[in-house]
């Protein structure tokens, strides 16, 4: 995905006034006993190196998130970690989260959280530069061979050391003009599929997209219908005890972002950009 030059903009003009270590400090402190959710998608190889990079950084200042762990945060406040957490998530169910991203996740003690949209990991290979394009999916690079989707075998073998949801079917962005055949399409037999597929309950899913436009009521009501116990937005907003377990705000880093723009998005002035979006969000999808 490319940088929004605005963002960066901004980046850089709150590294030199300060604006972001003093965002990062007072993130440090409000930080304690809460976590951090993160989306990322393609992880390109020529990342690697930045990607490590971002991974250090990470190690030094949060702490890995287990579902466990997140629901005892939700549920009663209990958080035993000095740092505050960082949940990693990626969407799309790309080769390069399995083949990549989750090898240099175990490496640096992070769990990560992938969220697959089934219909891209059921099409033929040869079929699934075109699943892309035509589903807004981006692949960040032009990866050898025909299979640019991840296997089920490797979904099944991130499960072992990882959290493995949904992303919906077919990678849609879940707006109200949906019809009540296809919301259910897309939520409740998408939940349905991907159980029969790893062979294990799947608690946790994604919104695609973040437009405002990509979010509503009657989604919201499907996802908690399915069930789902998580439900992961892009809005940008630390988590605690008393946030909304089908309201999970992320904040967006991709894997090639230069770390003054990581530092920016994690430095909570992000969130402040975001407080109408978000406020918007959560009375649209108020259940």
């Amino acid at each position: 995905m490319t940088i929004s030059r605005s963002k960066q903009i901004v980046a850089n003009a709150t590294r030199w006034t300060g604006l972001q270590w003093l965002g990062g400090l007072w993130c440090d402190r409000l930080g304690r006993g809460r976590v951090r959710a993160t989306i990322s998608h393609s992880v390109p190889r020529a990342s690697v190196d930045n990607y490590r990079r971002q991974l250090e950084y990470y190690r030094k200042r949060f702490c890995s998130v287990s579902h466990q762990d997140l629901a005892e945060l939700l549920e009663s406040g209990v958080w035993k970690n000095p740092k505050p957490g960082l949940i990693i998530s990626f969407d799309d169910g790309l080769r390069t989260h399995a083949e990549v991203a989750a090898p240099l996740l175990e490496e640096f003690g992070f769990i990560g959280w992938f969220f697959l949209p089934y219909e891209f990991l059921d099409t033929p290979e040869e079929g699934q530069r075109q699943f892309a394009e035509q589903h807004q999916i981006q692949l960040g690079e032009d990866l050898p061979g025909a299979r640019v989707a991840m296997t089920w075998e490797q979904a099944r073998g991130l499960q072992e050391k990882h959290v493995v949801g949904c992303h919906t079917a077919s990678h849609c962005r879940l707006r109200s003009s949906l019809t009540p055949n296809e919301r259910h399409y897309e939520i409740v037999d998408a939940k349905r599929h991907l159980v029969d597929r790893l062979g294990q309950d799947v608690e946790s899913f994604a919104w695609v997209g973040g437009e405002e436009w990509s979010y509503s009521q009657a989604a919201a009501k499907s996802i908690a219908e399915a069930p789902f116990k998580y439900s992961f937005m892009t809005n940008c907003r630390m988590l605690g005890q008393y946030s909304h377990s089908l309201k999970l705000d992320r904040t967006q880093i991709e894997s090639h972002w230069p770390m003054t723009l990581v530092q920016f998005q994690l430095s909570g002035i992000i969130d402040l950009i975001y407080l109408r979006k978000r406020r918007s969000v959560h009375r649209k999808t108020e259940t």
